[in-house]
Protein backbone atom coordinates (compact mmCIF):
# COMPACT_ATOMS: atom_id res chain seq x y z
CA UNK A 1 0.00 0.00 0.00
CA UNK A 2 1.11 3.97 -0.55
CA UNK A 3 1.59 5.29 2.06
CA UNK A 4 0.65 8.95 1.62
CA UNK A 5 2.24 11.56 4.24
CA UNK A 6 -0.01 13.60 6.21
CA UNK A 7 0.84 17.38 6.12
CA UNK A 8 -0.04 19.26 9.41
CA UNK A 9 -1.27 22.69 7.38
CA UNK A 10 -1.30 24.70 10.45
CA UNK A 11 2.44 24.16 11.23
CA UNK A 12 3.38 24.72 7.56
CA UNK A 13 1.30 27.32 6.71
CA UNK A 14 3.62 30.01 8.25
CA UNK A 15 6.43 29.07 6.13
CA UNK A 16 3.89 28.22 3.41
CA UNK A 17 3.07 32.32 3.72
CA UNK A 18 6.82 33.49 4.00
CA UNK A 19 7.68 31.27 0.88
CA UNK A 20 4.44 32.94 -1.36
CA UNK A 21 5.93 36.37 -0.09
CA UNK A 22 9.38 35.72 -1.14
CA UNK A 23 8.31 34.71 -4.42
CA UNK A 24 5.61 37.53 -4.79
CA UNK A 25 8.62 39.95 -4.00
CA UNK A 26 10.92 38.52 -6.49
CA UNK A 27 8.14 38.73 -9.15
CA UNK A 28 7.56 42.56 -8.12
CA UNK A 29 11.11 43.19 -8.38
CA UNK A 30 11.60 41.59 -11.67
CA UNK A 31 8.67 43.28 -12.92
CA UNK A 32 10.26 46.77 -11.91
CA UNK A 33 13.67 45.70 -13.48
CA UNK A 34 12.05 45.19 -16.64
CA UNK A 35 9.65 48.48 -15.95
CA UNK A 36 13.17 50.58 -15.75
CA UNK A 37 15.29 48.78 -18.08
CA UNK A 38 12.59 49.80 -20.82
CA UNK A 39 10.99 53.41 -19.47
CA UNK A 40 14.70 54.82 -18.63
CA UNK A 41 17.96 54.73 -20.37
CA UNK A 42 20.61 52.44 -18.99
CA UNK A 43 23.36 54.20 -17.33
CA UNK A 44 25.89 54.58 -19.69
CA UNK A 45 29.50 52.88 -19.68
CA UNK A 46 29.87 53.76 -22.87
CA UNK A 47 28.86 56.27 -25.61
CA UNK A 48 26.47 54.63 -28.61
CA UNK A 49 25.22 57.41 -30.29
CA UNK A 50 24.98 61.62 -30.12
CA UNK A 51 24.80 62.74 -26.64
CA UNK A 52 25.68 59.17 -25.17
CA UNK A 53 22.85 56.94 -25.88
CA UNK A 54 19.49 56.47 -27.85
CA UNK A 55 17.58 58.70 -26.25
CA UNK A 56 20.26 61.19 -26.19
CA UNK A 57 20.45 62.50 -22.45
CA UNK A 58 23.81 63.40 -22.52
CA UNK A 59 23.91 61.09 -19.37
CA UNK A 60 26.85 58.73 -18.54
CA UNK A 61 27.71 56.38 -15.46
CA UNK A 62 30.54 55.49 -14.43
CA UNK A 63 30.64 52.53 -12.37
CA UNK A 64 33.66 52.86 -10.65
CA UNK A 65 33.29 56.52 -10.20
CA UNK A 66 35.69 59.77 -11.37
CA UNK A 67 37.66 61.34 -9.41
CA UNK A 68 38.69 64.94 -9.61
CA UNK A 69 41.23 66.16 -10.83
CA UNK A 70 41.08 65.19 -14.07
CA UNK A 71 44.22 64.75 -16.17
CA UNK A 72 44.58 64.46 -20.22
CA UNK A 73 45.13 60.85 -20.23
CA UNK A 74 46.20 61.25 -24.09
CA UNK A 75 45.80 63.32 -27.25
CA UNK A 76 45.77 62.02 -30.69
CA UNK A 77 46.88 64.84 -33.14
CA UNK A 78 45.55 63.78 -36.51
CA UNK A 79 47.94 64.80 -39.21
CA UNK A 80 48.53 65.09 -42.86
CA UNK A 81 50.90 62.12 -42.09
CA UNK A 82 48.31 60.30 -40.07
CA UNK A 83 45.03 60.29 -42.42
CA UNK A 84 45.86 61.76 -45.38
CA UNK A 85 45.98 64.92 -47.35
CA UNK A 86 43.04 67.53 -46.57
CA UNK A 87 41.41 65.19 -43.46
CA UNK A 88 41.96 67.48 -41.11
CA UNK A 89 38.14 68.40 -39.63
CA UNK A 90 36.89 66.01 -37.26
CA UNK A 91 33.01 66.09 -36.85
CA UNK A 92 29.88 64.51 -35.62
CA UNK A 93 29.74 62.97 -32.39
CA UNK A 94 32.84 59.76 -31.52
CA UNK A 95 31.26 56.39 -30.38
CA UNK A 96 33.32 55.34 -27.61
CA UNK A 97 32.60 51.06 -26.69
CA UNK A 98 34.54 47.89 -26.00
CA UNK A 99 37.95 49.85 -25.43
CA UNK A 100 37.80 51.67 -28.85
CA UNK A 101 37.10 55.26 -29.66
CA UNK A 102 35.45 55.55 -33.16
CA UNK A 103 35.71 58.68 -35.19
CA UNK A 104 34.41 59.95 -38.20
CA UNK A 105 36.61 62.22 -40.24
CA UNK A 106 36.26 64.60 -43.48
CA UNK A 107 38.40 65.81 -46.31
CA UNK A 108 38.65 69.49 -46.28
CA UNK A 109 39.15 70.24 -49.97
CA UNK A 110 36.44 66.91 -51.36
CA UNK A 111 33.09 65.33 -50.09
CA UNK A 112 34.97 62.39 -49.05
CA UNK A 113 35.24 60.58 -45.59
CA UNK A 114 37.60 58.24 -43.63
CA UNK A 115 36.43 56.42 -39.90
CA UNK A 116 39.20 55.70 -37.74
CA UNK A 117 39.20 53.32 -34.57
CA UNK A 118 41.89 54.44 -32.01
CA UNK A 119 42.61 52.51 -29.36
CA UNK A 120 41.28 53.10 -25.63
CA UNK A 121 44.24 53.11 -23.59
CA UNK A 122 46.47 55.19 -25.70
CA UNK A 123 45.06 56.56 -28.91
CA UNK A 124 47.05 54.64 -31.43
CA UNK A 125 45.14 53.82 -34.48
CA UNK A 126 43.98 50.43 -35.06
CA UNK A 127 41.93 50.95 -38.37
CA UNK A 128 40.92 53.10 -40.83
CA UNK A 129 37.95 53.19 -43.34
CA UNK A 130 37.64 55.78 -45.92
CA UNK A 131 34.57 56.62 -47.39
CA UNK A 132 33.09 58.30 -49.92
CA UNK A 133 31.01 61.20 -48.22
CA UNK A 134 31.73 61.67 -44.64
CA UNK A 135 29.79 58.79 -42.03
CA UNK A 136 27.29 59.15 -39.58
CA UNK A 137 28.35 56.97 -36.72
CA UNK A 138 25.82 54.52 -34.17
CA UNK A 139 27.13 51.70 -32.41
CA UNK A 140 24.84 48.70 -31.57
CA UNK A 141 25.01 45.41 -29.33
CA UNK A 142 27.92 43.90 -31.61
CA UNK A 143 28.66 46.16 -34.66
CA UNK A 144 29.57 49.76 -35.72
CA UNK A 145 27.00 50.82 -37.64
CA UNK A 146 27.23 54.16 -39.94
CA UNK A 147 25.36 55.31 -42.68
CA UNK A 148 27.48 56.82 -45.87
CA UNK A 149 25.26 58.37 -48.84
CA UNK A 150 22.67 55.69 -49.55
CA UNK A 151 23.35 53.01 -47.59
CA UNK A 152 23.67 51.65 -44.21
CA UNK A 153 26.56 49.77 -43.00
CA UNK A 154 27.70 47.04 -40.22
CA UNK A 155 31.03 47.24 -39.54
CA UNK A 156 33.08 44.86 -37.38
CA UNK A 157 34.52 47.15 -34.47
CA UNK A 158 37.46 45.00 -34.45
CA UNK A 159 38.81 45.31 -37.83
CA UNK A 160 36.29 47.77 -39.70
CA UNK A 161 35.31 45.12 -42.11
CA UNK A 162 31.57 45.25 -43.68
CA UNK A 163 29.61 42.43 -42.42
CA UNK A 164 26.41 43.56 -44.34
CA UNK A 165 25.03 46.62 -46.07
CA UNK A 166 21.80 47.92 -46.95
CA UNK A 167 20.51 50.52 -49.25
CA UNK A 168 18.34 53.27 -47.83
CA UNK A 169 16.41 54.33 -50.57
CA UNK A 170 17.26 57.54 -50.84
CA UNK A 171 20.32 59.71 -51.81
CA UNK A 172 21.45 60.78 -48.30
CA UNK A 173 20.63 59.46 -45.67
CA UNK A 174 20.47 60.37 -41.52
CA UNK A 175 21.88 59.74 -38.25
CA UNK A 176 21.33 56.24 -37.23
CA UNK A 177 20.43 54.91 -33.68
CA UNK A 178 21.10 51.33 -32.88
CA UNK A 179 19.27 49.66 -30.20
CA UNK A 180 18.04 46.49 -28.37
CA UNK A 181 19.42 44.74 -31.84
CA UNK A 182 17.29 46.65 -34.48
CA UNK A 183 19.02 50.04 -36.40
CA UNK A 184 16.72 52.81 -37.38
CA UNK A 185 17.13 55.45 -39.73
CA UNK A 186 15.52 58.23 -41.51
CA UNK A 187 16.85 59.33 -44.63
CA UNK A 188 16.20 61.54 -47.93
CA UNK A 189 15.64 64.76 -48.55
CA UNK A 190 12.85 64.59 -51.33
CA UNK A 191 10.60 62.56 -49.59
CA UNK A 192 11.61 60.69 -47.09
CA UNK A 193 11.63 57.24 -45.60
CA UNK A 194 12.10 55.67 -42.04
CA UNK A 195 13.85 52.86 -41.90
CA UNK A 196 13.91 49.71 -39.08
CA UNK A 197 16.82 46.73 -39.76
CA UNK A 198 17.92 43.84 -38.22
CA UNK A 199 21.23 44.38 -36.63
CA UNK A 200 22.55 41.03 -36.97
CA UNK A 201 21.82 40.62 -40.65
CA UNK A 202 20.87 44.07 -42.02
CA UNK A 203 17.39 42.75 -43.13
CA UNK A 204 14.71 45.37 -43.27
CA UNK A 205 12.19 45.04 -39.89
CA UNK A 206 9.71 47.73 -41.38
CA UNK A 207 9.96 50.83 -43.39
CA UNK A 208 7.76 54.44 -43.74
CA UNK A 209 7.87 57.09 -46.23
CA UNK A 210 6.80 60.01 -44.71
CA UNK A 211 6.47 62.18 -48.28
CA UNK A 212 7.10 65.67 -46.80
CA UNK A 213 11.08 65.32 -47.35
CA UNK A 214 13.68 64.15 -44.55
CA UNK A 215 16.83 65.69 -44.92
CA UNK A 216 20.48 64.71 -44.36
CA UNK A 217 20.44 66.04 -40.89
CA UNK A 218 17.80 64.17 -39.76
CA UNK A 219 18.05 62.30 -36.62
CA UNK A 220 15.98 59.88 -34.70
CA UNK A 221 15.29 59.31 -30.95
CA UNK A 222 14.04 56.00 -29.37
CA UNK A 223 12.70 56.51 -25.98
CA UNK A 224 9.68 53.87 -23.96
CA UNK A 225 9.64 51.70 -27.55
CA UNK A 226 8.87 54.14 -29.59
CA UNK A 227 10.99 55.63 -32.49
CA UNK A 228 10.61 59.27 -32.54
CA UNK A 229 12.03 61.17 -36.10
CA UNK A 230 11.95 65.02 -36.65
CA UNK A 231 12.17 66.30 -40.41
CA UNK A 232 11.44 69.49 -41.56
CA UNK A 233 8.00 69.79 -40.74
CA UNK A 234 6.97 67.85 -38.20
CA UNK A 235 7.61 65.08 -36.07
CA UNK A 236 6.95 61.51 -36.20
CA UNK A 237 7.01 58.82 -33.84
CA UNK A 238 6.26 54.94 -34.51
CA UNK A 239 6.10 52.10 -32.60
CA UNK A 240 9.71 51.13 -32.43
CA UNK A 241 8.47 46.82 -33.31
CA UNK A 242 6.21 47.34 -36.30
CA UNK A 243 6.58 50.82 -37.02
CA UNK A 244 2.95 51.97 -36.72
CA UNK A 245 2.53 55.42 -36.40
CA UNK A 246 1.79 56.90 -33.16
CA UNK A 247 1.30 60.26 -33.42
CA UNK A 248 2.38 63.17 -35.41
CA UNK A 249 3.30 66.72 -34.30
CA UNK A 250 3.22 69.57 -37.14
CA UNK A 251 5.31 72.24 -36.62
CA UNK A 252 6.10 75.46 -39.01
CA UNK A 253 8.31 74.32 -41.72
CA UNK A 254 12.00 75.50 -42.32
CA UNK A 255 14.86 74.85 -44.68
CA UNK A 256 17.70 72.93 -43.19
CA UNK A 257 17.11 70.18 -40.29
CA UNK A 258 16.61 69.38 -37.36
CA UNK A 259 19.05 68.50 -34.78
CA UNK A 260 19.36 66.03 -32.06
CA UNK A 261 16.03 65.43 -30.05
CA UNK A 262 17.05 63.84 -26.87
CA UNK A 263 13.98 62.23 -24.44
CA UNK A 264 13.98 62.18 -20.61
CA UNK A 265 10.99 61.87 -18.11
CA UNK A 266 8.35 61.45 -20.47
CA UNK A 267 9.61 64.36 -22.99
CA UNK A 268 11.12 65.10 -26.21
CA UNK A 269 12.63 68.07 -26.91
CA UNK A 270 12.53 68.92 -30.45
CA UNK A 271 13.80 72.09 -31.90
CA UNK A 272 14.40 73.18 -35.93
CA UNK A 273 18.56 73.93 -36.64
CA UNK A 274 19.27 77.75 -36.54
CA UNK A 275 22.60 79.09 -38.47
CA UNK A 276 24.23 80.08 -35.51
CA UNK A 277 21.62 81.34 -33.58
CA UNK A 278 19.40 80.67 -30.49
CA UNK A 279 16.71 77.80 -30.92
CA UNK A 280 13.33 77.53 -29.08
CA UNK A 281 13.36 73.87 -27.55
CA UNK A 282 9.81 72.54 -28.11
CA UNK A 283 8.58 69.85 -25.03
CA UNK A 284 6.44 67.55 -26.46
CA UNK A 285 4.85 64.70 -24.11
CA UNK A 286 6.16 61.64 -25.85
CA UNK A 287 2.57 59.59 -25.03
CA UNK A 288 0.22 61.72 -26.83
CA UNK A 289 2.57 64.14 -29.11
CA UNK A 290 0.99 67.37 -27.20
CA UNK A 291 3.42 69.91 -26.98
CA UNK A 292 3.39 70.89 -23.08
CA UNK A 293 5.73 73.79 -22.80
CA UNK A 294 8.66 75.88 -24.62
CA UNK A 295 12.66 76.73 -23.60
CA UNK A 296 13.80 79.91 -25.58
CA UNK A 297 17.10 81.32 -25.97
CA UNK A 298 18.94 78.09 -26.30
CA UNK A 299 21.62 76.62 -27.92
CA UNK A 300 22.47 72.90 -28.87
CA UNK A 301 21.34 69.67 -27.08
CA UNK A 302 20.44 69.22 -23.46
CA UNK A 303 21.52 67.00 -21.16
CA UNK A 304 19.44 65.59 -17.74
CA UNK A 305 19.99 63.99 -15.16
CA UNK A 306 16.81 63.20 -12.90
CA UNK A 307 15.24 66.40 -12.76
CA UNK A 308 18.24 68.42 -13.85
CA UNK A 309 18.37 70.21 -16.78
CA UNK A 310 21.34 71.92 -18.33
CA UNK A 311 21.84 73.55 -21.51
CA UNK A 312 23.77 76.52 -23.02
CA UNK A 313 22.16 79.77 -23.33
CA UNK A 314 22.68 83.50 -22.75
CA UNK A 315 24.17 85.97 -25.64
CA UNK A 316 26.43 83.88 -28.09
CA UNK A 317 26.31 80.88 -25.87
CA UNK A 318 27.98 82.77 -22.98
CA UNK A 319 26.21 81.06 -20.12
CA UNK A 320 25.58 77.41 -18.71
CA UNK A 321 22.04 77.02 -17.19
CA UNK A 322 20.28 74.24 -15.41
CA UNK A 323 16.63 73.69 -15.17
CA UNK A 324 13.82 71.43 -12.64
CA UNK A 325 12.57 69.35 -15.54
CA UNK A 326 8.88 68.94 -13.48
CA UNK A 327 9.27 72.65 -12.89
CA UNK A 328 10.96 74.98 -15.03
CA UNK A 329 12.30 76.51 -12.40
CA UNK A 330 16.09 77.52 -13.02
CA UNK A 331 18.35 76.38 -10.58
CA UNK A 332 21.63 78.30 -11.38
CA UNK A 333 23.11 79.58 -13.97
CA UNK A 334 27.31 80.29 -14.75
CA UNK A 335 28.88 82.69 -17.26
CA UNK A 336 31.46 81.94 -19.82
CA UNK A 337 33.56 84.57 -18.55
CA UNK A 338 34.28 86.14 -21.52
CA UNK A 339 34.23 83.17 -23.75
CA UNK A 340 31.77 80.58 -25.04
CA UNK A 341 30.29 77.17 -24.29
CA UNK A 342 30.93 74.47 -26.80
CA UNK A 343 29.91 72.04 -27.40
CA UNK A 344 26.56 70.67 -26.00
CA UNK A 345 27.07 69.25 -22.07
CA UNK A 346 27.07 66.20 -20.98
CA UNK A 347 26.65 64.88 -17.15
CA UNK A 348 29.10 62.11 -16.44
CA UNK A 349 28.36 61.31 -12.48
CA UNK A 350 27.54 63.63 -10.26
CA UNK A 351 30.06 66.49 -13.16
CA UNK A 352 28.32 68.63 -15.82
CA UNK A 353 31.43 68.63 -18.60
CA UNK A 354 31.14 71.25 -20.93
CA UNK A 355 33.73 73.52 -23.09
CA UNK A 356 34.92 76.54 -22.65
CA UNK A 357 36.09 78.40 -26.04
CA UNK A 358 38.31 81.32 -25.28
CA UNK A 359 37.01 84.28 -27.17
CA UNK A 360 40.34 86.36 -27.59
CA UNK A 361 41.24 86.70 -31.68
CA UNK A 362 44.69 85.61 -32.16
CA UNK A 363 44.55 83.80 -29.33
CA UNK A 364 44.01 79.60 -29.50
CA UNK A 365 43.00 77.18 -26.74
CA UNK A 366 40.32 75.86 -25.29
CA UNK A 367 39.58 74.81 -21.64
CA UNK A 368 37.02 71.81 -20.66
CA UNK A 369 35.17 73.08 -17.29
CA UNK A 370 33.72 70.45 -14.75
CA UNK A 371 31.14 71.59 -12.67
CA UNK A 372 28.59 70.61 -9.99
CA UNK A 373 25.26 69.37 -11.74
CA UNK A 374 23.39 70.28 -8.65
CA UNK A 375 24.84 73.71 -7.84
CA UNK A 376 26.90 74.48 -11.01
CA UNK A 377 30.36 75.26 -8.70
CA UNK A 378 33.23 75.37 -10.78
CA UNK A 379 35.46 72.42 -9.23
CA UNK A 380 37.89 72.20 -12.13
CA UNK A 381 39.05 73.59 -15.47
CA UNK A 382 41.53 71.11 -17.79
CA UNK A 383 43.62 73.61 -20.18
CA UNK A 384 43.71 72.35 -23.76
CA UNK A 385 46.11 73.17 -26.23
CA UNK A 386 43.94 73.35 -29.57
CA UNK A 387 40.30 74.84 -29.82
CA UNK A 388 37.61 73.20 -29.73
CA UNK A 389 35.80 75.68 -32.67
CA UNK A 390 36.67 75.02 -35.78
CA UNK A 391 35.43 75.66 -39.74
CA UNK A 392 31.96 73.35 -39.55
CA UNK A 393 29.28 73.77 -41.54
CA UNK A 394 25.61 74.81 -40.12
CA UNK A 395 24.77 71.23 -39.72
CA UNK A 396 28.50 69.58 -38.22
CA UNK A 397 27.62 72.68 -35.73
CA UNK A 398 25.08 70.99 -34.12
CA UNK A 399 26.37 67.09 -35.07
CA UNK A 400 29.48 67.10 -32.63
CA UNK A 401 30.10 66.76 -29.47
CA UNK A 402 31.35 64.91 -26.29
CA UNK A 403 31.55 60.69 -25.59
CA UNK A 404 32.01 59.06 -22.45
CA UNK A 405 33.19 55.73 -21.69
CA UNK A 406 35.38 53.34 -19.94
CA UNK A 407 35.95 56.04 -17.53
CA UNK A 408 37.66 57.99 -20.38
CA UNK A 409 35.55 61.65 -21.71
CA UNK A 410 36.35 62.38 -25.21
CA UNK A 411 37.23 65.71 -26.58
CA UNK A 412 37.44 66.90 -30.15
CA UNK A 413 39.90 69.82 -30.29
CA UNK A 414 40.70 71.51 -33.58
CA UNK A 415 42.31 68.19 -35.70
CA UNK A 416 43.14 66.73 -31.91
CA UNK A 417 41.18 64.13 -30.25
CA UNK A 418 41.76 64.11 -26.16
CA UNK A 419 41.13 61.64 -23.91
CA UNK A 420 40.44 62.92 -20.02
CA UNK A 421 40.19 60.54 -17.18
CA UNK A 422 40.68 61.04 -13.70
CA UNK A 423 43.14 61.30 -11.02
Amino acid sequence: MKIIPKIDVMAHSGRFLCCAEVCLRSIMCLLFILFMTEHAPVAAQSSTSDQINAAHTGRATFSGGIKLPLQIKWQRAFTLFDLGPDYTKLIFYPMVADGRVFISAKNMTRASGLIVALDMSNGSILWRMSTEVTARLAYGQRYLITSIGSFIYALDPSSGRVVWETPTKQYDSGQPVAVNGSVYVASGAIGGDVQALNEKNGKQLWSFFDGFGLTSASRATYYERKLITMNRCRLFAFNSNKGRVRWTFANSCWGGGAITSPAHRGRIYASRMEFNHPMTLLEIDVNTGKQIGKISNVFGVPAFSEDVMVVRTGSESSTLAAFSVESGKRLWSKSAQGGRFVPSPIIVNDFVIIGRQKDVFGLPGAELWVLDYRTGSILQRVKLDSDLEIDRTPDENHAWGLAAGDGLIIVYGGNQVYAIGGS
